[in-house]
C-alpha cells in the first residue's frame, strides 16, 4: 500500500525538495500537549533531511502542516516507509500504521475506540487483536488529515488525540494537517 501510494503520486515522478523547519514558537494551542520541542526558537532544517531522522530528533512526535497539496500525505507515507524499514530489520520496532482523520466523525468517540475500528474497517485486523496491539504499544499511529474532519470537530479531535497520548502512552506519533 506505501509503495503503491508513493509510485503514484508526483513524488515518484518529480521529486520537489519540501522547505522543512522546526516551528516552536509559544502560542496557545492543543498541540502543545503532542509536540514539544527541547528549545523555542525556529530552525530551518537541512535540506533533503530524511523525516524518518526528523520524527526522531522531535521525539517521536511531529506535526506535519502544510496547504492543501504541498505534500504532506507523501511526506506522512514516506515515514511510514522508513519506518515499516525498520520494523523488517528489528522485530522490536512498533509497526507504522496510517489512518485517515476524515472517517472521525463522531466527536463524542475516544481514540482508541476509533484506531481499533479502523484496523478493522482498513486493514481487516480483528478488534481484539487491534486492541492489543495499540495498548501494548505496537503501533505508531501516522494520522493523516486533521484538515479533512469536519470543522465543528477539529477541537474534539485534537482533545481526543491528546487524551490518547496522555492516557496510552505512544511510541512514536505524526499527524498532518
Amino acid at each position: 500500500w506505501v509503495e503503491g501510494v508513493l509510485e503514484k503520486s508526483v513524488h515518484g515522478q518529480a521529486l520537489i525538495d519540501l522547505g522543512k523547519e522546526v516551528w516552536a514558537e509559544k502560542t496557545e494551542h492543543p498541540w502543545e500537549q503532542i509536540l514539544e520541542l527541547p528549545d523555542q526558537t525556529s530552525q530551518t532544517l537541512r535540506p533533503g533531511e530524511p523525516i524518518d531522522k526528523i520524527f526522531d530528533e522531535v521525539g517521536r512526535s511531529l506535526l506535519i502542516l502544510g496547504a492543501p497539496g504541498s505534500g504532506k500525505t507523501i511526506t506522512l507515507v514516506v515515514l511510514a516507509r522508513e519506518l515499516i524499514g525498520r520494523a523488517k530489520d528489528d522485530p522490536g520496532q512498533a509497526i507504522p500504521v496510517v489512518f485517515n482523520l476524515s472517517s472521525w466523525i463522531n466527536p463524542k468517540q475516544d481514540l482508541l475506540n476509533w484506531l481499533i475500528d479502523e484496523l478493522l474497517a482498513k486493514y481487516q485486523v480483528p478488534k481484539k487483536i487491534g486492541s492489543r496491539w495499540l495498548e501494548a504499544g505496537w503501533i505508531v499511529p501516522l494520522l493523516d488529515g486533521l484538515d479533512e474532519v469536519m470543522t465543528a470537530n477539529q477541537s474534539a479531535c485534537v482533545k481526543a488525540i491528546n487524551a490518547y497520548v496522555h492516557n496510552n502512552g505512544v511510541p512514536g506519533l505524526a499527524v498532518c494537517s
